[in-house]
């Protein structure tokens, strides 16, 4: 056991529910109400897919999986950095194995990669999701993308027990406002989104969701759909999510995770729609600035402490709530901000902290499903994968096969 892996079981031994007392976290600065405990695992029933797909510790790892690989749509680069593309052998014209000298690489990732469409490499991936415990969360879904419907046909046209998750992204399917926002009120473009986002929900379920009973990953029963970005969303959000919900059997995870809590203004508008949150990975700009966007101890332990923050808030505030833990290795951002990088031992560690907080925690009061979301299976692009690339090999498939 690594020390911080030990650090955050004794936080979970030390922290009661219910003290008014304070807790310092070592190494982290900060000061927490004891209050915010690591929370009760909830396992799915037998029924339900996340009993269905799972490593060595039996966390079932929902992990984005990127739908818009294609040599089709001119949309082939997959990488910034040619050793981090994908090393399939039998896809790549450079036949290297995978590890390999990253330096004998070619550079130009557009000559590298593969099309999502191919259904030879849909069943490649499906064997990999299989053999390592990983349930796709298909990134993202609109009707006319490629990345949508023509996605979603091609790969459910391939036999296998792999069960997917959808994300449906606000971005270019609904109207976005000044500054980014998405409304849910009144005024023109909040009805419009409103109407819209019963409508898609309503299309996801008659053609996917009922038509294949089988192939979409359920929690309670409900198929879930990851909405990102819901932190983004002004206005009323819930009354359109309940309006759904009162017709359909859709399990929403909303995207409202971040280093601090408490959150943004108007949050409970959107949480009341929501099922429960998660975020798109762990790189949060302030932490990867602080810490040399290292995924360090500290980062680590900073970390941690948010996300149990908003175990408490959700605890007080949105008892119907449940979290799932955000999970990430590596991020490369492409808007100037430093990258998140960590080194596999990192990675391992980080790994072992969310499966101690998990298993430990099913003393203690909480909220937290028996599932992590992971970033990612394949963005490539950003460099957050764990599908095997030049430059890390199997290194972080093994990690979630072998640790969660």
């Amino acid at each position: 056991m690594t020390r911080v892996h030990a650090l955050f079981v004794l936080v979970i031994l030390v922290v009661g529910c219910g003290s008014d007392n304070t807790y310092n976290l070592p190494g982290s600065g900060l000061s927490m109400p004891s209050t915010i405990t690591l929370p009760q695992s909830s396992r799915a029933s037998s029924a339900d897919s996340l009993v269905q797909a799972s490593g060595s510790n039996g966390i079932p790892v929902l992990a984005h999986y990127v739908s818009w690989h294609s040599k089709v749509d001119g949309a082939n680069s997959i990488a910034k950095d040619g050793t981090l593309i994908p090393c399939r052998s039998d896809l790549n014209p450079v036949g290297l194995p995978c590890p390999a000298d990253i330096s004998k690489t070619p550079q130009d990732p557009a000559l590298i990669g593969y099309d999502a469409l191919d259904t030879n490499v849909i069943a490649e991936q499906n064997a990999e999701f299989q053999a390592n415990g990983i349930l796709p969360l298909t990134s993202w879904w609109s009707a006319s993308s490629i990345a949508g419907d023509r996605f979603l046909d091609t790969y459910l046209s391939v036999p296998s027990p792999v069960q997917t998750a959808l994300l449906y992204e606000v971005t270019g399917q609904l109207v976005a406002g000044s500054g980014g926002t998405y409304a849910f009120d009144d005024s023109p473009n909040g009805r419009e989104n409103h109407r819209r986002f019963v409508e898609h929900m309503g299309y996801l379920h008659q053609k996917y969701f009922m038509q294949y009973p089988d192939r979409f990953v359920r929690i309670d029963g409900r198929p879930v759909v990851f909405i990102w970005l819901s932190s983004a969303f002004t206005g009323d959000f819930a009354s359109a999510a309940k309006e759904v919900k009162a017709k359909l059997p859709l399990y929403i995870v909303c995207s409202e995770i971040n280093a601090y809590m408490p959150g943004r203004a108007g949050l409970m508008d959107t949480i009341n729609g929501c099922d429960a949150i998660s975020a798109y990975g762990v790189y949060f700009r302030e932490l990867a600035t602080k810490y040399g966007g290292n995924l360090s101890t500290a980062y680590t332990t900073e970390y941690m402490t948010g996300l149990m923050r908003w175990s408490q808030w959700a605890r007080q505030s949105a008892p119907h709530l449940k979290i799932i833990a955000p999970v990430m290795f590596a991020y490369h951002d492409s808007r100037g901000n430093p990258p998140l990088t960590s080194t596999p031992e990192q990675a391992r560690t980080f790994a072992n902290v969310i499966v101690s907080m998990l298993q430990n925690s099913s003393q203690q009061c909480g909220n937290f499903l028996w599932t992590v979301l992971f970033v990612s299976y394949n963005e490539h692009y950003e460099g957050s994968s764990a599908e095997p690339t030049y430059r890390y090999g199997t290194s972080y498939l093994d990690i979630l096969r072998e640790v969660l």
